[in-house]
């Protein structure tokens, strides 16, 4: 029962095993070989012994020791020549045994390999060719196929890796990064028994997730000797180490990984091809059916077409007038859609009018062409610009279209996209200088009209206005309006306490509708009637109307929407002096945007609607922008607003509209989960700058109230990740339904809440509300309540491991 694999080669054993001679000795004390460390830790005293090596094929294989040969009356004898020759057979049935013994678990080793990989094979296939699918089922599949607790991959991209820990959370980093990147500039394979004595080691992780690397595997996965990617398994479930055989079951696990990681990255290269390219034969069809009559029309299908050729932010058309000598432009979105004019000379659209060749500029504000004075109006920035010339059949330029900001990217514009709108630019000339020749015919024969009849006064035409009608009607807003709140309640909506599934789950219509009425009040307290003179009429119409738009489903729904509101209102109650940035428009401005960044939410995420093909998803995929529902519900915030019974906004002046409709657009578009970690960054900038970002702020907060039902006391916290979990195994039985890969968070046969909310918490929420808590001494009790609900779930889920 005594370990003594601290021996090492040395003692008797030892001896016999490096030399494959047999002792025989009357007292073991009188061996210069032996080693009486076990004898001192026991109290038993050896004397005699027999030490014989168990060979076969020649190579010793154990060593068989006997110690203290007795009598009938225990007295200690010496082994003789005929206990040697009887060991000694019974040694080399001994090596026989252990022989073959390990050559059937190698046999079975191998076997049982080779059905691994027929199985991760089969696996693999049915990941299909799209990377949100493949690096999931990798990451499980090794972390079960080396039997680790945790696994991590690391996507090799240029000089970067793309980190992915969970579903959830994916960062980029330099290729040089850590033990990860390590493997990826040397392609060696680190096997760490003791993760912590390495320097290379990272421990940041582990400090702020409590969780414990004890060792580690990281090792690189190759495409024809490239490294293309690096997946680490971390702690054995079995407490051991990981092993050489783990080592190599990997290697023969990774050539299936490289080549389909290699087919999804070329199969992802198609379809944006393939995709570049479509598009551009869809905006040639529309541009060949706008109507040539209607110049406007024919200059806006110019726009469009090049904003979704280019994936371009903003775009621009510039007319040539000949006579005047000048360009002109009706169409700037920047400037509202006012006509402006300047010299045919001037600035980067003049030089490409006159020397007819195109112009890329990836830093604006760098190129003295370029005149700043529009951004500084309306407050936008400018990166790059792509000015293209647009000719006719007669080789003269009619117009130049300018392209600003590439939205697919923080890149500028490339030569495939300079290619791209050199074919799409003979086209919009042809149509350009047809709809300018019909409108010249109209012009004069208008003018002619107009010369005959002169002498008549012509009538002033009548205007009528129409409105559409809305689903609010005085019967449905008394009832709003006439629903009594309490002091209680009030007081309540004021705290992080308040219980929104108290109004909720209730029967009562009239309890359910009360959280419109205490919304109200905070509009309230922040100023909306008093310093803002909004109409609190028509801000219970557009909440009434908000809450009809948005639908039944499991999470998305209103009251999700009113927590957010009511956490924003909150957070800025919790800013302390840094919330003296933000004025009552600021306020005001961020918690209309909590009430509208979900509207119609279908309860199915951005990538399904990808993934499926739906109306929004091929738009998207067309325009290269995959926040899909952001864009949804900012498109229909904008559609409520334009109804002047549920303006919100009726109070503004146009320069004061023109910054709350870009906030609240800028703060939806913030709540897309794929940008968490491009937030957190500039959060971090700023940080780091010691200075304040009004805008970023904005954005901050409201994308921290959507993710904040981990911070809420956890009976509630717990309602809201039922709730969402619920919403997910709908879409994964849609999924199901239309042969889709279903992600393993949205598979109801893999259903482990506790596990995916403390995933959710160590990657995601945790990690978020640290940094805030770190920037805002008033936002720690948040990261307090996020890791105590974290403990919650992690005694949850122990309890179910115990029971099961």
């Amino acid at each position: 029962g005594i370990n003594a694999e601290y021996m090492g080669t040395t003692g008797i054993a030892g001896y016999v095993a490096n030399t494959g001679k047999t002792i025989n000795t009357d007292d073991v004390y009188n061996d210069p070989n032996f080693n009486s460390t076990v004898d001192q830790r026991t109290g038993y005293h050896s004397k005699t012994l027999l030490c014989m090596p168990v060979m076969c094929e020649g190579k010793v294989l154990a060593v068989a020791q006997l110690i203290n040969k007795k009598d009938e009356s225990g007295e200690i004898l010496p082994f003789t020549s005929e206990d040697e020759n009887l060991f000694e057979s019974f040694a080399t049935y001994a090596g026989l045994c252990l022989r073959n013994s390990r050559l059937h678990k190698i046999a079975k080793f191998k076997h049982h390999k080779s059905e691994i990989m027929l199985e991760l094979a089969h696996t693999l296939s049915r990941a299909a060719l799209e990377e949100t699918l493949l690096i999931p089922t990798v990451m499980e599949t090794a972390r079960k196929l080396l039997d680790a607790d945790r696994c991590a991959f690391f996507v090799v991209d240029g000089h970067e890796l793309e980190a992915h820990f969970d579903e959830t959370l994916t960062i980029r980093m330099p290729i040089t990064s850590g033990i990860a990147g390590y493997v990826a500039t040397t392609k060696e394979i680190i096997n760490l028994p003791d993760a912590y004595q390495d320097p290379r080691f990272n421990t940041d992780v582990d400090k702020r997730t409590g969780y414990v690397t004890k060792n580690m595997l990281c090792m690189p996965v190759l495409f024809e000797d490239n490294v293309v990617g690096v997946a680490e398994m971390i702690n054995k479930l079995n407490g051991h180490a990981f092993t050489k055989d783990d080592e190599e079951l990997f290697s023969a696990f990774a050539p299936y990984i490289g080549v389909s990681l290699r087919n999804c990255r070329l199969h992802s290269q198609l379809c944006t091809l393939h995709r570049r390219n479509q598009t551009l034969v869809e905006v040639l069809e529309l541009l060949s059916k706008a109507d040539m009559r209607k110049g406007d029309q024919v200059i806006e299908a110019v726009l469009l077409s090049t904003k979704q050729i280019l994936h371009a932010d903003r775009c621009s058309l510039f007319m040539v007038d000949r006579e005047n000598g000048e360009l002109y432009t009706k169409s700037a979105q920047e400037l509202g859609g006012h006509e402006i004019r300047f010299k045919v000379t001037q600035g980067i659209a003049g030089q490409v009018a006159c020397s007819k060749a195109p112009l890329n500029v990836p830093n604006a504000y760098a190129d003295p062409r370029f005149n700043m004075e529009v951004d500084r109006i309306v407050g936008y920035v400018t990166k790059c610009v792509l000015t293209f010339p647009i000719v006719d059949p007669n080789d003269q330029v009619v117009a130049v279209v300018q392209a600003i900001n590439k939205t697919d990217s923080n890149e500028s514009f490339t030569k495939e996209d300079e290619e791209l709108m050199g074919y799409f630019a003979m086209f919009a000339g042809i149509s350009l200088a047809n709809s300018a020749l019909y409108e010249f015919v109209i012009t004069a024969n208008n003018n002619t009209f107009q010369l005959l009849e002169r002498a008549s006064n012509p009538k002033p035409l009548s205007s009528k206005q129409t409105g559409r009608k809305t689903h609010v009607d005085p019967p449905l807003l008394r009832n709003y309006r006439a629903i009594i709140v309490s002091e209680d309640e009030i007081l309540s909506m004021r705290t992080y306490n308040f219980n929104i599934f108290e109004y909720k789950l209730s029967p009562e219509v009239d309890l359910q509708r009360k959280v419109t009425p205490l919304l109200v009040e905070l509009f309230r307290d922040i100023g909306a009637f008093t310093e803002l003179k909004v109409d609190i009429d028509i801000l219970y119409r557009f909440l009434i109307c908000v809450e009809q738009k948005y639908r039944a489903v499991p999470y998305h729904n209103f009251y999700h929407a009113v927590v957010a509101a009511q956490t924003c209102y909150m957070l800025m109650k919790d800013l302390g002096d840094k919330g003296n940035i933000l004025d009552p428009l600021d306020k005001y401005v961020l918690m209309i945007s909590a009430c509208v960044h979900d509207v119609d939410h279908m309860g199915l995420n951005n990538s399904f609607h990808l993934r499926a093909n739906t109306p929004m998803g091929l738009l998207s995929s067309v325009s290269g922008i995959n926040s899909v529902l952001e864009v949804h519900h900012a498109n229909l915030a904008l559609e409520i607003l334009s109804n002047p019974m549920y303006n919100v906004f009726h109070f503004l002046n146009t320069e004061q509209l023109t910054y709350a409709l870009r906030t609240l657009l800028d703060c939806i578009l913030a709540t897309d989960m794929a940008k968490h970690n491009e937030l957190g960054q500039m959060f971090k900038k700023m940080m780091k700058e010691d200075k304040m970002d009004k805008s970023l702020l904005l954005r901050m907060l409201l994308h921290t109230a959507d993710l904040s039902n981990v911070v809420k006391p956890f009976k509630m916290a717990r309602q809201w990740a039922v709730a969402v979990t619920d919403e997910f195994h709908c879409q994964g039985d849609i999924e199901l339904r239309q042969g889709l890969q279903v992600p393993p968070m949205f598979d109801r046969s893999k259903a482990e809440l506790a596990r995916d909310q403390m995933g959710f918490l160590d990657y995601v929420a945790l990690p978020h509300f640290n940094m805030l808590a770190e920037w805002n001494e008033g936002y720690k009790h948040l990261f307090d309540q996020a890791t105590k609900n974290r403990e919650q779930w992690s005694v949850i889920r122990q309890t179910n491991n115990t029971r099961t």
